[in-house]
């Protein structure tokens, strides 16, 4: 039989597996349906998979589209939200009438794709689609057309190949024996962040300084050698400042004019010993 949602509003239609039937999930109304969501779903062989009409402000994504007579239905509908699915090898990847869909996330997210971290609009994986991906984000170059829409950010995969960031928080903690950070706290998972430390030499006595020598992570390595490190981070992060002694510049000075006095002194002995030794001749 399916999935109906008649005359419904915020109502969430998630995880089913609906297979051979006329309608997979239907969504209609008359009066007031609208601001539905269609979540992680598989719909396949069916006479049409999803179907939409008037009904308005839906959310369609994370759902697998496949072997359907018609992908996707949108008849006398308009402001809905279509991303993240795959409609693949259907006879009819989609019927519409409309004009006001949107094929793409609504707002731009950090994702993983094959081991990078990218910012990037979604759309959807479909079977007919071939552009190219020249910068190798995971989506199209080129939009991909849906009756009389497009699908500007067509993916090159299926959507499980990409992993949004959203949602997903991470605690970067700092620590130092010296000096002040800055940069601690919670981040969305894909954020750039940047830590800092100062000031980056730190008096010890008269004669050396500490220095700042890196940032270094739990696993021991240093990450940066400078005292402000900007990253992207995607894990908790725990990251602690080194410091090293060295001569100040205090010291530096007094050690130059130590020697300095020394060479000053031995000439002049030099020369002394030189003079006595001519006034003797």
């Amino acid at each position: 039989m399916g999935v109906f949602l008649v005359e419904t509003k915020n109502i969430e239609v998630i995880d089913n597996v609906v297979v051979g039937n006329i309608f997979g999930i239907s969504i209609s109304g008359l009066i007031e349906s609208s601001s539905n969501k269609i979540i992680n779903n598989t719909v396949k062989g069916n006479l049409c998979g999803i179907s939409i009409s008037l009904s308005s402000d839906n959310v369609v994504t994370n759902n697998t589209v496949k072997e359907n007579s018609e992908g996707i239905s949108l008849i006398l509908t308009g402001g809905n939200k279509i991303y993240l699915n795959d409609i693949v090898d259907n006879n009819c990847s989609v019927y519409s009438d409309a004009q006001t869909n949107q094929w793409h996330s609504e707002k731009r997210m950090n994702y993983k794709y094959s081991g990078r971290i990218f910012n990037n609009y979604l759309g959807n994986h479909w079977s007919g689609y071939n552009g190219s991906d020249a910068d190798l984000d995971g989506v199209g170059d080129t939009p991909h057309k849906v009756g009389k829409e497009v699908d500007e950010y067509p993916l090159m995969q299926p959507h499980s190949r990409y992993t949004p960031l959203y949602g997903k928080s991470c605690l970067v903690e700092l620590f130092s024996e010296m000096g002040k950070v800055s940069g601690a706290g919670q981040y969305e998972a894909g954020s750039t962040v940047v830590v800092q430390i100062s000031p980056a030499v730190v008096p010890k006595d008269l004669f050396t300084d500490y220095v700042f020598k890196g940032w270094i992570a739990e696993n021991g390595t240093i990450v940066s050698k400078s005292p402000t490190y900007s990253f992207t981070v995607m894990e908790p992060l725990s990251l602690t400042a080194s410091w090293e002694v060295q001569p100040s510049s205090i010291g530096t000075l007094v050690s130059v004019g130590i020697v300095a006095s020394v060479a000053v002194a031995s000439v002049m002995v030099f020369l002394f010993s030189k003079k006595r030794g001519t006034d003797r001749t």
